[in-house]
Formats: structure tokens, C-alpha cells, sequence
């Protein structure tokens, strides 16, 4: 999971988190991504069992528009996969504005969206851990 604060200077944005793994050649190698409309980033309870992980329905009823500078929380769940990193590699985690995977590439306005990471908004990312047994 990805638990992010922003502001911004538009009224919405498209965001996307990507969970890399990085080389010690510095070679990037995608793990998985997450991706959030930032007017629909209302956490709903989900009808099923979803392993705690955020749920957003994203009906009309949910949208919220962000105000100009005005930090809002916006969780993340990435896509499930396996992956190990293996030693002497590094997590990274990118956020961008737009992936050239997206359908419905909407031009939105002109935005700067700053990610904040302080005691009153504290940004993380949560990756579990899975130890081999012996």
C-alpha cells in the first residue's frame, strides 16, 4: 500500500505509484502499480473480504474535489504480485501524473502536485515481508 498526502494546484488529478526494484547497475525493473483519481479517493467498506486493503467505489455520490493546496490523504493499493528483491537492490517508489497504458487519456489542466511527508501528514508505503522458513 501506498498512504500519501498531496496537495495540488488543480481541482483533480490522475495519479500513479510504481513499485520498482533498482539494480546496483542502477537498471529499473517495475514490480507493480497502483493508480487513483485524486476526486475519488474516498475509502468505502467493500461488500467482500479485501484483506484490509483500501477500497474505493467511486460512485458520483463519493466525488471530492481537491481545493488548491489543501492536503488530502490519498491510500493506494498496489496490484497483488510475488516478488523478491534480492540483495544489494533498492525499493523505489515513483508517482506520476499520467501512464501511456491509460485508454482515456483526458488532458487535464496544468498541475503541480507536491507529495508531503511530515508528523502531520505522513506519508508511507507498506510492503509486507515474507521470510523463508527453514
Amino acid at each position: 500500500m501506498a498512504d500519501l498526502w498531496i496537495a495540488s494546484t488543480a481541482s483533480d488529478n490522475n495519479l500513479f505509484v510504481y513499485l520498482e526494484d533498482v539494480a546496483p547497475d542502477g537498471t529499473v525493473t517495475p514490480v507493480t502499480d497502483a493508480r487513483l483519481k485524486a476526486s475519488l479517493r474516498k475509502v468505502s467498506k467493500p461488500r467482500y473480504a479485501n484483506f484490509g486493503l483500501p477500497w474505493h467505489r467511486s460512485w458520483a455520490e463519493d466525488v471530492q474535489p481537491l481545493t488548491a493546496g489543501e492536503p488530502v490523504r490519498m491510500t493506494f493499493a498496489f496490484l497483488p504480485t510475488s516478488y523478491v528483491f534480492k540483495a544489494g537492490h533498492r525499493i523505489q517508489v515513483s508517482v506520476a501524473g499520467a501512464d501511456y497504458r491509460e485508454r482515456d487519456r483526458t488532458p487535464g489542466p496544468d498541475a503541480t502536485v507536491t507529495i508531503l511527508n511530515s508528523a502531520q501528514q505522513p506519508s508511507s508505503v507498506s510492503l509486507p515481508i515474507v521470510t523463508a522458513s527453514r
